[in-house]
């Protein structure tokens, strides 16, 4: 019988790292985020001047994940596993996800409700924690 290691986290990011991070994305006049599409079009656009058509919200690529990746998402254990191994990125993307709501509200964007389905799909710009694993992965129990 073969044994496997098991995962151990790296050790080479550490909070220096997450705040360069921060100061890198911060910097940017406009990021978006994947799971709120439509919104991040909408942000860039308010931001930089920019008309939109309908080919703006065409999606380009199709989603290429395996059944067994696709079950792994909504998988509890796995999920809180995942979230301890990558803990900075974690951080980093409640810390972004805050900034982008923010910018959402700046522009005049939150309160649309079109804007608040989509954010709703995902939890964002609402009071849950995307950094903890548990907000994050009890959805999967």
């Amino acid at each position: 019988m073969m044994l496997t290691p098991p995962l151990l986290p790296q050790r080479y990011l550490g909070e220096e790292h997450l705040a360069a991070a921060r100061r890198a994305v911060g910097a940017h006049a406009f990021f978006g985020l994947l799971e709120a599409y439509n919104t991040s079009i909408f942000l860039m656009a308010r931001t930089f001047g920019i008309g939109l058509a309908d080919a703006d919200f065409a999606q380009e690529r199709a989603s290429r994940q395996t059944q067994r990746q696709r079950a792994a998402r909504r998988n509890g254990r796995f999920c809180r596993v995942a979230m301890r191994h990558n803990r900075l990125d974690a951080v980093l993307y409640e810390w972004a996800h805050r900034r982008f709501c923010e910018r959402l509200e700046r522009v005049g964007l939150l309160s649309d409700a079109g804007v608040q389905r989509e954010l709703g799909r995902h939890r964002l710009c609402s009071d849950a924690d995307l950094s903890d694993a548990e907000v994050v992965c009890s959805v999967y129990d």
